[in-house]
C-alpha cells in the first residue's frame, strides 16, 4: 500500500466544466502539472486524479481527467489532496526541513475570531500537519497551525496572529 503526503486542498467548484479551486503546499507546488497524479479521498479509498489542466488567473484551478461537470467536482471538493511521496522525494525532504525549523515553543498566540489569546507550550508533528498545545483559561488545546488560518506570524515578539474556525476553543 502506497503511503501517501497530503499536498494541498481544494475549496469550490468554477464554472461549468468542472474546475475546482486549490492551494498546494509551497514544496509541493511543482507537482502540480498535466498528466500528474493527485489522490483523494473516496469513500475512505485514496483514488488517483490525472491533472489533465492547471489554469492561474488570480486564483488557481484544477481540471481533472474524468471530471468535466460541477456536480462531479463538487464530490472534490472542500477536501485535502495527497500525491505519492515515491515521486516526488525532494518535496518531501524540502517539506519536512521547512516543518523542522518551526519551533513555537513560548509564543503567544492570538486568535482574531474568538478574541482569545494563548501560549504555545509545545509542538507536535501529526500526520499532514503540525499542532500546537496552546494553554488557555487553564485548558489545553490541540490547534493545527494550517497556513491558511495563520494572518501574521512575528518571531521577533514571539507572536502568531490567527483566525480560527469558530468553536476552535469550545
Amino acid at each position: 500500500m502506497i503511503e501517501l503526503v497530503r499536498a494541498g486542498r481544494t475549496f469550490r467548484t468554477h464554472g461549468l466544466e468542472g474546475k475546482i479551486s486549490f492551494e498546494v503546499e509551497q514544496a509541493f507546488s511543482t507537482c502540480i502539472r498535466e498528466g500528474e497524479a493527485l489522490f483523494f479521498d473516496v469513500d475512505g479509498n485514496a483514488v488517483p486524479f490525472f491533472i489533465s489542466g492547471v489554469e492561474t488567473n488570480g486564483d488557481s484551478f484544477l481540471v481533472l481527467d474524468g471530471v468535466d461537470a460541477p456536480e462531479k467536482a463538487r464530490q472534490l471538493c472542500n477536501q485535502d489532496f495527497y500525491v505519492d511521496p515515491n515521486r516526488y522525494p525532494e518535496a518531501v525532504l524540502r517539506e519536512e526541513t521547512e516543518d523542522d525549523d518551526l519551533e513555537f515553543d513560548g509564543y503567544l498566540l492570538i486568535d482574531h475570531t474568538s478574541g482569545k489569546r494563548g501560549t504555545i507550550l509545545r509542538t507536535e508533528v501529526f500526520p499532514m500537519q503540525l499542532l500546537a498545545v496552546v494553554e488557555l483559561e487553564g485548558r489545553s488545546y490541540y490547534v493545527p497551525l494550517r497556513d491558511e488560518w495563520i494572518d501574521h506570524l512575528d518571531p521577533a515578539s514571539m507572536t502568531i496572529e490567527t483566525s480560527l474556525p469558530e468553536g476552535m476553543f469550545s
